[in-house]
């Protein structure tokens, strides 16, 4: 009853901000009647109780606490979660926060541990005004049929393709039609002496690029939907200049990711050069923030290289979806 009364004393000072009560049991006094006191106490300040009882406590709470509300087993840990809170609390305040359970109308269920099609991922990129470059899909046998402006590129597409540079699916800045069918060819036989099928191509316009950005989003079994922004390209491993966020973002946050890489303080101009669009960039981060949170069948997703070119255009010309 002392232990409540003290709390309930401090909760109620309005020079007290938080109580930490510390309860060590001793042999003669049960900690879960301490506890429940202290649990049952209505406040709107927070309350952090710490507790060192004898093992069988922790049984007897799971079963018997009528609140089962948070413990801590060390003095130290209310306290970083009170530094967290003050934190929080006293970050810029916006209303550029990400609003959730919109619906992109995509039927998941038939794509259950794969990446997406990319007939599905050009819808989620429409739904959230992903800026995906012109894409042309053209099966195997019609590569020469379809009336191209050069220079393009092309990609293979698969089922089993995942990582096209690794598997020699990429060829870049493509003159002319002899050159797309020779290419052609020889991404075919490459693919047929690795065993990997290759189902059709995909063409694209070849842009000449200042910067090859990554936006790409995660689902955390602890923290929720996330993003990353950073250096992007096939080094991307190899550069490590990413950043990691929640995809609970506001405009402010979206600022703080781009600025902790070193992709982001040189694309707003260093030596002498022109800044890039940051609009565009952070228009990209919010759309594939707001695609994780409006759908939890997405399990990843990325958009690598995500290209700033010579015009300050922004383009997605890798867009993968897995869910």
């Amino acid at each position: 009853e002392q232990f409540r009364q003290v709390s309930e004393i401090l909760a109620k000072d309005k020079n007290v901000d938080a109580v930490i009560s510390v309860f060590v049991e001793p042999i003669m006094v049960k900690a879960l009647p301490v506890i429940e006191g202290i649990n049952d106490i209505k406040s709107d300040k927070p309350i952090f109780q710490v507790v060192m009882p004898l093992p069988e406590f922790w049984d007897e709470y799971r079963n018997e606490s009528k609140t089962r509300k948070p413990l801590f087993r060390n003095p130290e840990n209310p306290a970083v979660v009170i530094t967290g809170m003050l934190k929080y609390e006293n970050r810029p305040r916006n209303d550029g926060r990400l609003i959730t359970n919109q619906s992109s109308k995509i039927n998941f269920d038939k794509s259950k541990g794969k990446f997406l099609s990319q007939e599905n991922v050009q819808t989620l990129a429409d739904a959230y005004s992903i800026p995906i470059i012109k894409n042309v899909m053209v099966d195997i046998n019609d590569i020469g049929l379809n009336s191209i402006d050069f220079p393009v590129v092309l990609k293979a597409v698969g089922e089993e393709i995942i990582h096209k540079s690794d598997l020699k699916g990429v060829a870049l800045n493509i003159k002319n039609k002899n050159e797309l069918l020779a290419l052609a060819e020889e991404m075919m036989n490459n693919f047929k002496k690795q065993k990997v099928q290759l189902d059709s191509f995909l063409i694209q316009p070849y842009i000449l690029t200042k910067f090859e950005l990554l936006v790409g989003g995660f689902r955390d079994q602890s923290f929720g939907p996330m993003v990353m922004f950073g250096t992007g390209g096939k080094y991307v491993e190899y550069l490590d200049d990413t950043v990691i966020r929640s995809a609970y973002l506001t405009d402010d946050d979206i600022d703080s990711l781009i600025n902790s890489t070193k992709i982001g303080k040189i694309i707003k101009g260093v030596r002498g050069e022109k800044p890039v669009d940051i609009k565009k960039i952070k228009n990209a981060i919010k759309s594939v923030a707001q695609m994780m949170l409006d759908n939890p069948e997405i399990t990843e997703c990325d958009l690598n290289p995500l290209l700033i070119g010579e015009n300050d255009q922004v383009f997605a010309v890798d867009v993968r979806v897995k869910c």
